[in-house]
């Protein structure tokens, strides 16, 4: 629950392929604690390799030699390897604590290779994501204006053109939880049927992918390019494009319920009436983690096929026997325990709570 989830990178990196921009996601030569990110993008693609290489599937990323021929062909580059970056990203890193550096608890290091990464890749405009609220690193806005803005300055140093945007992690971003749960949403976002919330994320950041790299005068300009591509669901056939390129079913694009699903699915209804307060996105998350959905430490497998699916959020009001939420679990005891903490998670109450924008604002330097 802590990084862009890979519903968002689905969203964000076809829409702006579409529009004629090319864009790099990076896969780590490890993959960390959480679960969720580029890593788990093909996995839930039954047959899909895990990189692109010249001539056809591959069983490992591209060399970054390799990378503008593939970008020319789907403006879209998934995983590159980053172990082959590591000397370029460790030489940034270097250079950023010798400037003075920049400690959150103990997370200076991911804050760093954040845009280390992007700057070693190549990257010329960066739009970076920095969440705020209970599943994110930063919990308050402060503290997330302040390492928003110590990135942006390391990119811009570096001669990049880097925005950050501050979007709000209280709660979960859209309806699904979980890596087959989220393709599937983000397969139906790029088709034009996305839920509020991770639409507007999407737009926000996509749009500003596109006006800084000059591809629209203004930023109104490149939202609504943005907007239109996922509303008319144009593209949806770039993903197609790309697992069939990977080695996996294009097919599964256009019929997402076949997508890897978990044996028990489990529908919770909602016990009193009232408004929804509170959907806590960190203990979602760490239910999430037990169920299987991601890692509670490196190494740990991870099933694609489970997480949560929310039918409401915040700010809506429930009656009893009205569905909150579905489980997907790989047995009944785990169902249990997912659904009870997830319960634990939501608060309601009588009045209804003030809406809370999703996309709060940009960091300033």
């Amino acid at each position: 629950m802590r990084r862009l989830k890979v519903v968002s990178l689905l969203v964000i990196v076809f829409a702006v392929g579409l529009l004629g921009l090319g864009a790099i996601l990076l896969r780590p030569a490890e993959p960390g604690p959480v679960g969720g990110g580029v890593s788990a993008l093909p996995q839930p693609v039954p047959g899909a390799a895990r990189g692109l290489a010249p001539d056809g599937p591959a069983t490992q990323a591209e060399t970054s030699a390799q990378l503008p021929d593939r970008m020319v062909i789907y403006n879209v580059t998934l995983q590159l390897e980053v172990g082959r970056l590591r000397p370029a990203i460790s030489r940034i890193e270097q250079i950023a604590q010798a400037a003075g550096g920049f400690v959150v608890g103990s997370n200076v290091a991911e804050n760093q290779a954040t845009v280390s990464k992007k700057l070693a890749a190549g990257a010329q405009v960066i739009v970076l994501d920095v969440k705020v609220g209970s599943g994110a690193f930063m919990r308050r806005r402060p503290q997330a204006e302040r390492l928003a803005r110590f990135l942006v300055e390391i990119g811009r140093a570096a001669g990049r053109k880097v925005e950050a945007v501050l979007t709000d992690m209280n709660q979960p971003l859209g309806r699904a939880v979980g890596n087959a749960l989220e393709v599937k949403e983000a397969i139906l976002t790029l088709r034009g049927e996305g839920p509020e919330d991770l639409v507007a994320v999407c737009v926000e950041l996509a749009g500003r992918m596109l006006w800084l790299a000059g591809r629209y005068p203004d930023l109104e300009a490149a939202r609504r390019a943005a907007r239109s591509v996922l509303a008319e669901g144009s593209a949806l056939g770039k993903l197609a494009d790309l697992v069939a390129a990977q080695g996996g079913d294009p097919a599964l694009v256009w019929e997402p319920e076949r997508l890897p699903a978990a044996p028990v699915r489990r529908t919770i209804t909602a016990r009193q009436p009232g408004y929804i307060t509170r959907l806590d996105a960190r203990r979602v998350g760490e239910a999430a983690v037990k169920l299987g959905a991601g890692r509670a430490k490196k190494g740990d497998p991870i099933d694609h096929r489970v997480g949560f699916v929310f039918y409401r959020k915040r700010v809506d009001w429930v009656t009893p026997g009205e569905p909150l939420f579905e489980v997907h679990a790989r047995t009944e005891l785990e169902a249990d325990l997912a659904a009870t903490a997830v319960l634990e998670a939501i608060s309601l109450g009588d009045r209804r709570p003030p809406v809370r924008p999703v996309v709060l604002g940009t960091a300033t330097t």
